[in-house]
């Protein structure tokens, strides 16, 4: 098989191309929430609220603590405060606010005021801050109820007194993100509507409503006479409750809608496909790229680079509910090229007539690590292009934590996911559950592997002392 390199052309342009997602349109998808959809209310810090406030959903705090203000307010579900489940509810907050801040296709530049006007279904971006003033906000669905209208800003997002986000068009409030980087005030007897995700606090003034969900990831969530009503989910059907698709080793960057599996050898990877947790996982059956396989909950099955359908279907008693994804096999590599691509979308500041903005980070020196790692996996050097990855995770943490946090938590983390396919991948393999063309990836390319290490780690030195290992790295690459 000839390998395949995509150079300064991202993996995500050719998956796409190469293997559609089964939802056809280029529409948002709705971000996922996790267990943190759970939540009318869900603070890190402190939940304080004052006067006859009332939360009909639940409501939560972790790593905090402390719960104010109930009664006399009143909360139409269950306080959860620093317990295991507001724990995994703000780890989910945290994926789905990286995974909303990470969108990047075709998103619309906005800034300043969105008062007064109408939008449509799509992605918004603000690389500062925004709010609605002098003006209501409409969101117009044009009839589709499954439409989905994602805010990106940088840092505060506000709504002025009295002001309301107006919802037409079969518009719904389950449907609508707002990412806020840092935190978010909605002003006295505001009507606002949908999830907002705000890295620092939330803050409802006298009298504000909010049809949807206080999520805050670090800070305090505070109210004053306010009424927080739940959505109570997407509208867009999600994975039916009678069936639950699980695939071993595969992961996501933000971006991608494709799950992603690394092949170790170049040519194939082993794949579990697990379907136990379905609700009725004793009739189940699975249609591989339009293959019937085994009825069973669990099968393993090889699949060769490239992109794969994926379907579980699992009979209960009301009938047939079906998972289906699509799960696309890549090498190392590519992967790493993911990454890049996610790298090279995301915002961090811009030059204009020669001077950076405020806060500007220059992205290439990211881009040379991720080059000479991806370099390093196409010799073979596993190791080599692991530790490169976990310099960026370093670089990531020194150059962005102050001026762009989220950006800082969304490179790491799709690193790891890297990391941890890799090391998932290796043990796999280990576990023979695997195809026998995998263990190509044998003992004698390892210890080849070994005898490259030190030339391999005396040339990351020089690398990162003059930035020049990308470019010299990426002339090898065929």
């Amino acid at each position: 098989m000839i390998k395949t390199r995509l150079g300064k052309q991202s993996l995500l342009l050719a998956a796409a191309l190469a293997c559609q997602p089964l939802i056809a349109t280029a529409a948002e998808l709705p971000v996922p929430l996790g267990s943190a959809a759970n939540f009318a209310v869900l603070a890190g810090s402190t939940v304080t609220s004052t006067g006859a406030t009332v939360v009909d959903g639940d409501l939560g705090v972790s790593a905090g603590s402390a719960v104010t203000g109930f009664p006399p307010g009143i909360v139409h579900g269950t306080v959860h405060a620093a317990d295991a489940v507001a724990a995994q509810a703000q780890l989910d907050l945290t994926t789905a606010f990286i995974e909303a801040a990470g969108r990047s296709i075709a998103p619309v530049s906005v800034s300043g005021n969105l008062g007064g006007q109408t939008l449509s279904p799509g992605l918004y971006k603000s690389t500062s801050s925004l709010e609605i003033s002098s003006g209501d906000l409409t969101l117009d669905a044009g009839g589709n109820a499954n439409a989905v209208f994602i805010f990106q800003m940088a840092s505060t997002f506000v709504t002025t007194s009295g002001r309301q986000v107006i919802l037409a068009g079969g518009a719904n409030a389950a449907n609508i993100y707002w990412q806020v980087g840092s935190s978010a005030t909605i002003g006295t007897a505001s009507v606002m509507k949908g999830n907002i995700l705000a890295d620092q606090s939330i803050a409802l003034q006298t009298g504000a409503s909010l049809e949807g969900r206080a999520l805050a990831r670090i800070g305090a969530v505070t109210m004053d006479s306010n009424t927080i009503t739940s959505p109570g989910g997407s509208v867009t059907p999600p994975t039916p409750g009678g069936c639950a698709l699980q695939i071993s080793c595969a992961f996501t960057i933000p971006g991608n809608l494709n799950a992603t599996l690394i092949s170790l050898n170049n040519s194939t990877a082993g794949v579990i496909l697990d379907g136990s947790a379905s609700s009725d996982a004793t009739h189940i059956s699975w249609i591989l790229d339009q293959t019937n396989l085994l009825n069973a909950p669990v099968i393993t099955a090889c699949l060769t680079k490239g992109c794969h359908s994926v379907v579980l279907t699992v009979n209960g008693a009301r009938g047939p509910t079906t998972c289906e994804t699509n799960l696309c096999v890549v090498n190392a590599g590519d992967a790493v090229d993911l990454l890049t691509d996610l790298v090279n979308h995301t915002d961090l500041g811009v030059i204009h007539k020669g001077h950076p903005s405020k806060g500007y980070v220059d992205k290439r020196s990211f881009l040379v690590i991720l080059n000479a790692a991806s370099c390093a996996f196409d010799r073979g050097s596993f190791r080599t292009g692991m530790n490169y990855l976990k310099d960026f995770q370093h670089k990531a943490r020194h150059q962005l934590r102050k001026t762009f946090p989220a950006s800082e938590a969304l490179f790491v983390e799709s690193a790891q996911k890297i990391l941890d396919a890799l090391h998932c991948s290796a043990k796999t393999i280990i576990d023979r559950v695997s195809c026998d063309c995998s263990h190509n990836h044998d003992h004698d390319q390892d210890q080849d592997q070994d005898q490259d290490q030190d030339q391999d780690d005396d040339d990351d030195d020089h690398d990162h002392d003059h930035g020049k290992g990308g470019d010299d790295k990426h002339n090898h690459k065929s």
